[in-house]
C-alpha cells in the first residue's frame, strides 16, 4: 500500500494511503498545486501531475500553464527564506525541490549523489545555523584544550614510569649502605611521584574541561606560568659571566625554546578558558546537540 506525504498551507502532512489522498482531493483539502511525494519518487511533484488523482484531469495543470507553488509561511519572528523563480515566472519556495537545491544546501552537499529522500522539510533557519556554527567554534576551542590535557597526562604518566624505574635501578646498582645513593634514589622517586600526580591532575582536568569547568584551564595556566618564571630565572643565572659558564649560550637557547613551548601551551588553555562562557551562552539546543554528538 502506497503511503503519500503532501504539503498543504505550508505544512508537511502524512503519511496517507492513495484512497485517503483521493478523499482529500474530493473534499477540497488538497489542491492540484499542492506538492505530494511517496517512496520511490525522485522528487516532490504537484498533485495535479499525479495520474488518476484528479478525475478526468480537470483539476490538473493545463498544458503550458504555470503552476504556482507557495513557499511555506515563516513563523512570527523567524527567518523568511528567499524565493526563486521558475521559467514561467511563478514563485517557488527556496527549499522547494522543483526549484532545485538552495545555494546553502548545494554548497553543503557538494560532491554528494543527488538526494532521493524527502526534501520539503527544513526545520532550521539561517539564524539557527549561525548559532550552531558559533557554538561549534567555541566547542572546538574547548576540545583542543581537553586534547592538550590528554597529551600532557600521557606524557606525565610515561615520565613517571621512566623516572621511577631509573630510581629503582639506582638503588639496586649502587653500593649497599651508601647514603648518597639512597638520597639520590629517594629524590628520583619523589620526582616520579610528582609526575604521577600531574598525570592524574591532567586526567581530571580533561574531563572537567569537556564539561565546561573553568578550574581546569585556570590550574594549568597557573602551573605553566610558574614554569615560565622558573625558566626566566634559570636563563638569568646562566647568562651571567664568570668561570665555568662557557656553555651559558646553549642553556639560554634551550630556555628560549622552553619559553616558546610553554607560551603555546598557555595560549591553548587561555582559548579554552575564554570559550567556556561563550559556549554556555549559546542556545541550549546547540549545546545539547554538540555534546550529544560527542563533539
Amino acid at each position: 500500500m502506497s503511503e503519500w506525504h503532501y504539503s498543504s498551507n505550508g505544512q508537511q502532512l502524512g503519511p496517507v494511503t492513495s484512497a485517503q489522498l483521493k478523499q482529500l482531493v474530493g473534499s477540497g483539502q488538497l489542491q492540484a498545486t499542492d506538492m505530494v511525494w511517496k517512496d520511490g519518487m525522485a522528487d516532490w511533484a504537484p498533485a495535479g501531475r499525479i495520474k488518476g488523482l484528479f478525475d478526468g484531469g480537470a483539476a490538473a495543470r493545463p498544458a503550458g500553464a504555470a503552476t504556482a507553488v507557495a513557499a511555506a509561511p515563516a513563523a512570527p519572528g523567524a527567518y523568511a527564506a528567499p524565493v526563486a523563480q521558475d521559467r514561467s515566472g511563478s514563485q517557488i519556495g527556496y527549499y522547494n525541490p522543483s526549484a532545485g537545491l538552495g545555494e546553502r544546501v548545494a554548497k553543503t552537499l557538494k560532491g554528494f549523489p543527488p538526494p532521493s529522500g524527502m526534501q520539503g522539510e527544513w526545520p532550521m533557519s539561517e539564524l539557527q545555523l549561525e548559532q550552531l556554527k558559533e557554538a561549534e567554534k567555541q566547542r572546538k576551542a574547548i576540545r583542543s584544550c581537553a586534547g592538550l590535557f590528554t597529551f600532557l597526562g600521557a606524557l606525565y604518566a610515561i615520565g613517571a614510569v621512566a623516572i621511577g624505574l631509573s630510581g629503582l635501578f639506582m638503588v639496586n646498582s649502587g653500593p649497599r649502605g651508601s647514603g648518597i645513593t639512597t638520597w639520590a634514589s629517594g629524590a628520583v622517586m619523589g620526582v616520579s611521584g610528582v609526575m604521577a600526580a600531574f598525570a592524574v591532575l591532567a586526567f581530571f582536568a580533561r574531563r572537567a574541561t569537556l564539561r565546561c569547568r573553568i578550574w581546569a584551564p585556570i590550574t594549568f595556566i597557573a602551573l605553566f606560568s610558574i614554569g615560565v618564571i622558573m625558566n626566566f630565572a634559570g636563563m638569568a643565572m646562566n647568562s651571567g659571566s664568570g668561570p665555568g659558564r662557557n656553555s651559558g649560550g646553549g642553556e639560554v637557547a634551550g630556555g628560549v625554546i622552553g619559553l616558546l613551548f610553554a607560551g603555546a601551551l598557555i595560549m591553548v588553555c587561555v582559548k579554552g578558558l575564554v570559550a567556556i562562557p561563550k559556549f554556555l551562552a549559546c542556545p541550549l539546543w546547540a549545546q545539547e546537540a554538540l555534546v550529544n554528538a560527542k563533539l
